[in-house]
């Protein structure tokens, strides 16, 4: 991840936490707070390591190590 794509996901969460200070409720502040910093970690992860594939759970090309 460049420096460029960074500030361009964090700019996108810095916009959305201003948009928190017009919620009066504490409790819905705090729940919109966390979703946004989840997400900014997801993001700022997923570019860092790369993409995720659409299937998680599908094997791998590696031969396994050990013989029957």
């Amino acid at each position: 991840m460049t420096k460029d794509e960074f500030l361009a996901i964090s700019g996108e969460k810095y916009e959305k936490l201003q948009e928190l200070n017009q919620i009066d409720d504490f409790y819905k502040y705090e729940k919109a707070f966390d979703a946004i910093w989840l997400e900014f970690g997801r993001q700022s992860l997923e570019k860092n390591v790369g993409e995720v594939p659409q299937n998680h759970q599908k094997k791998t090309l590696y031969e396994p190590g050990t013989e029957k």
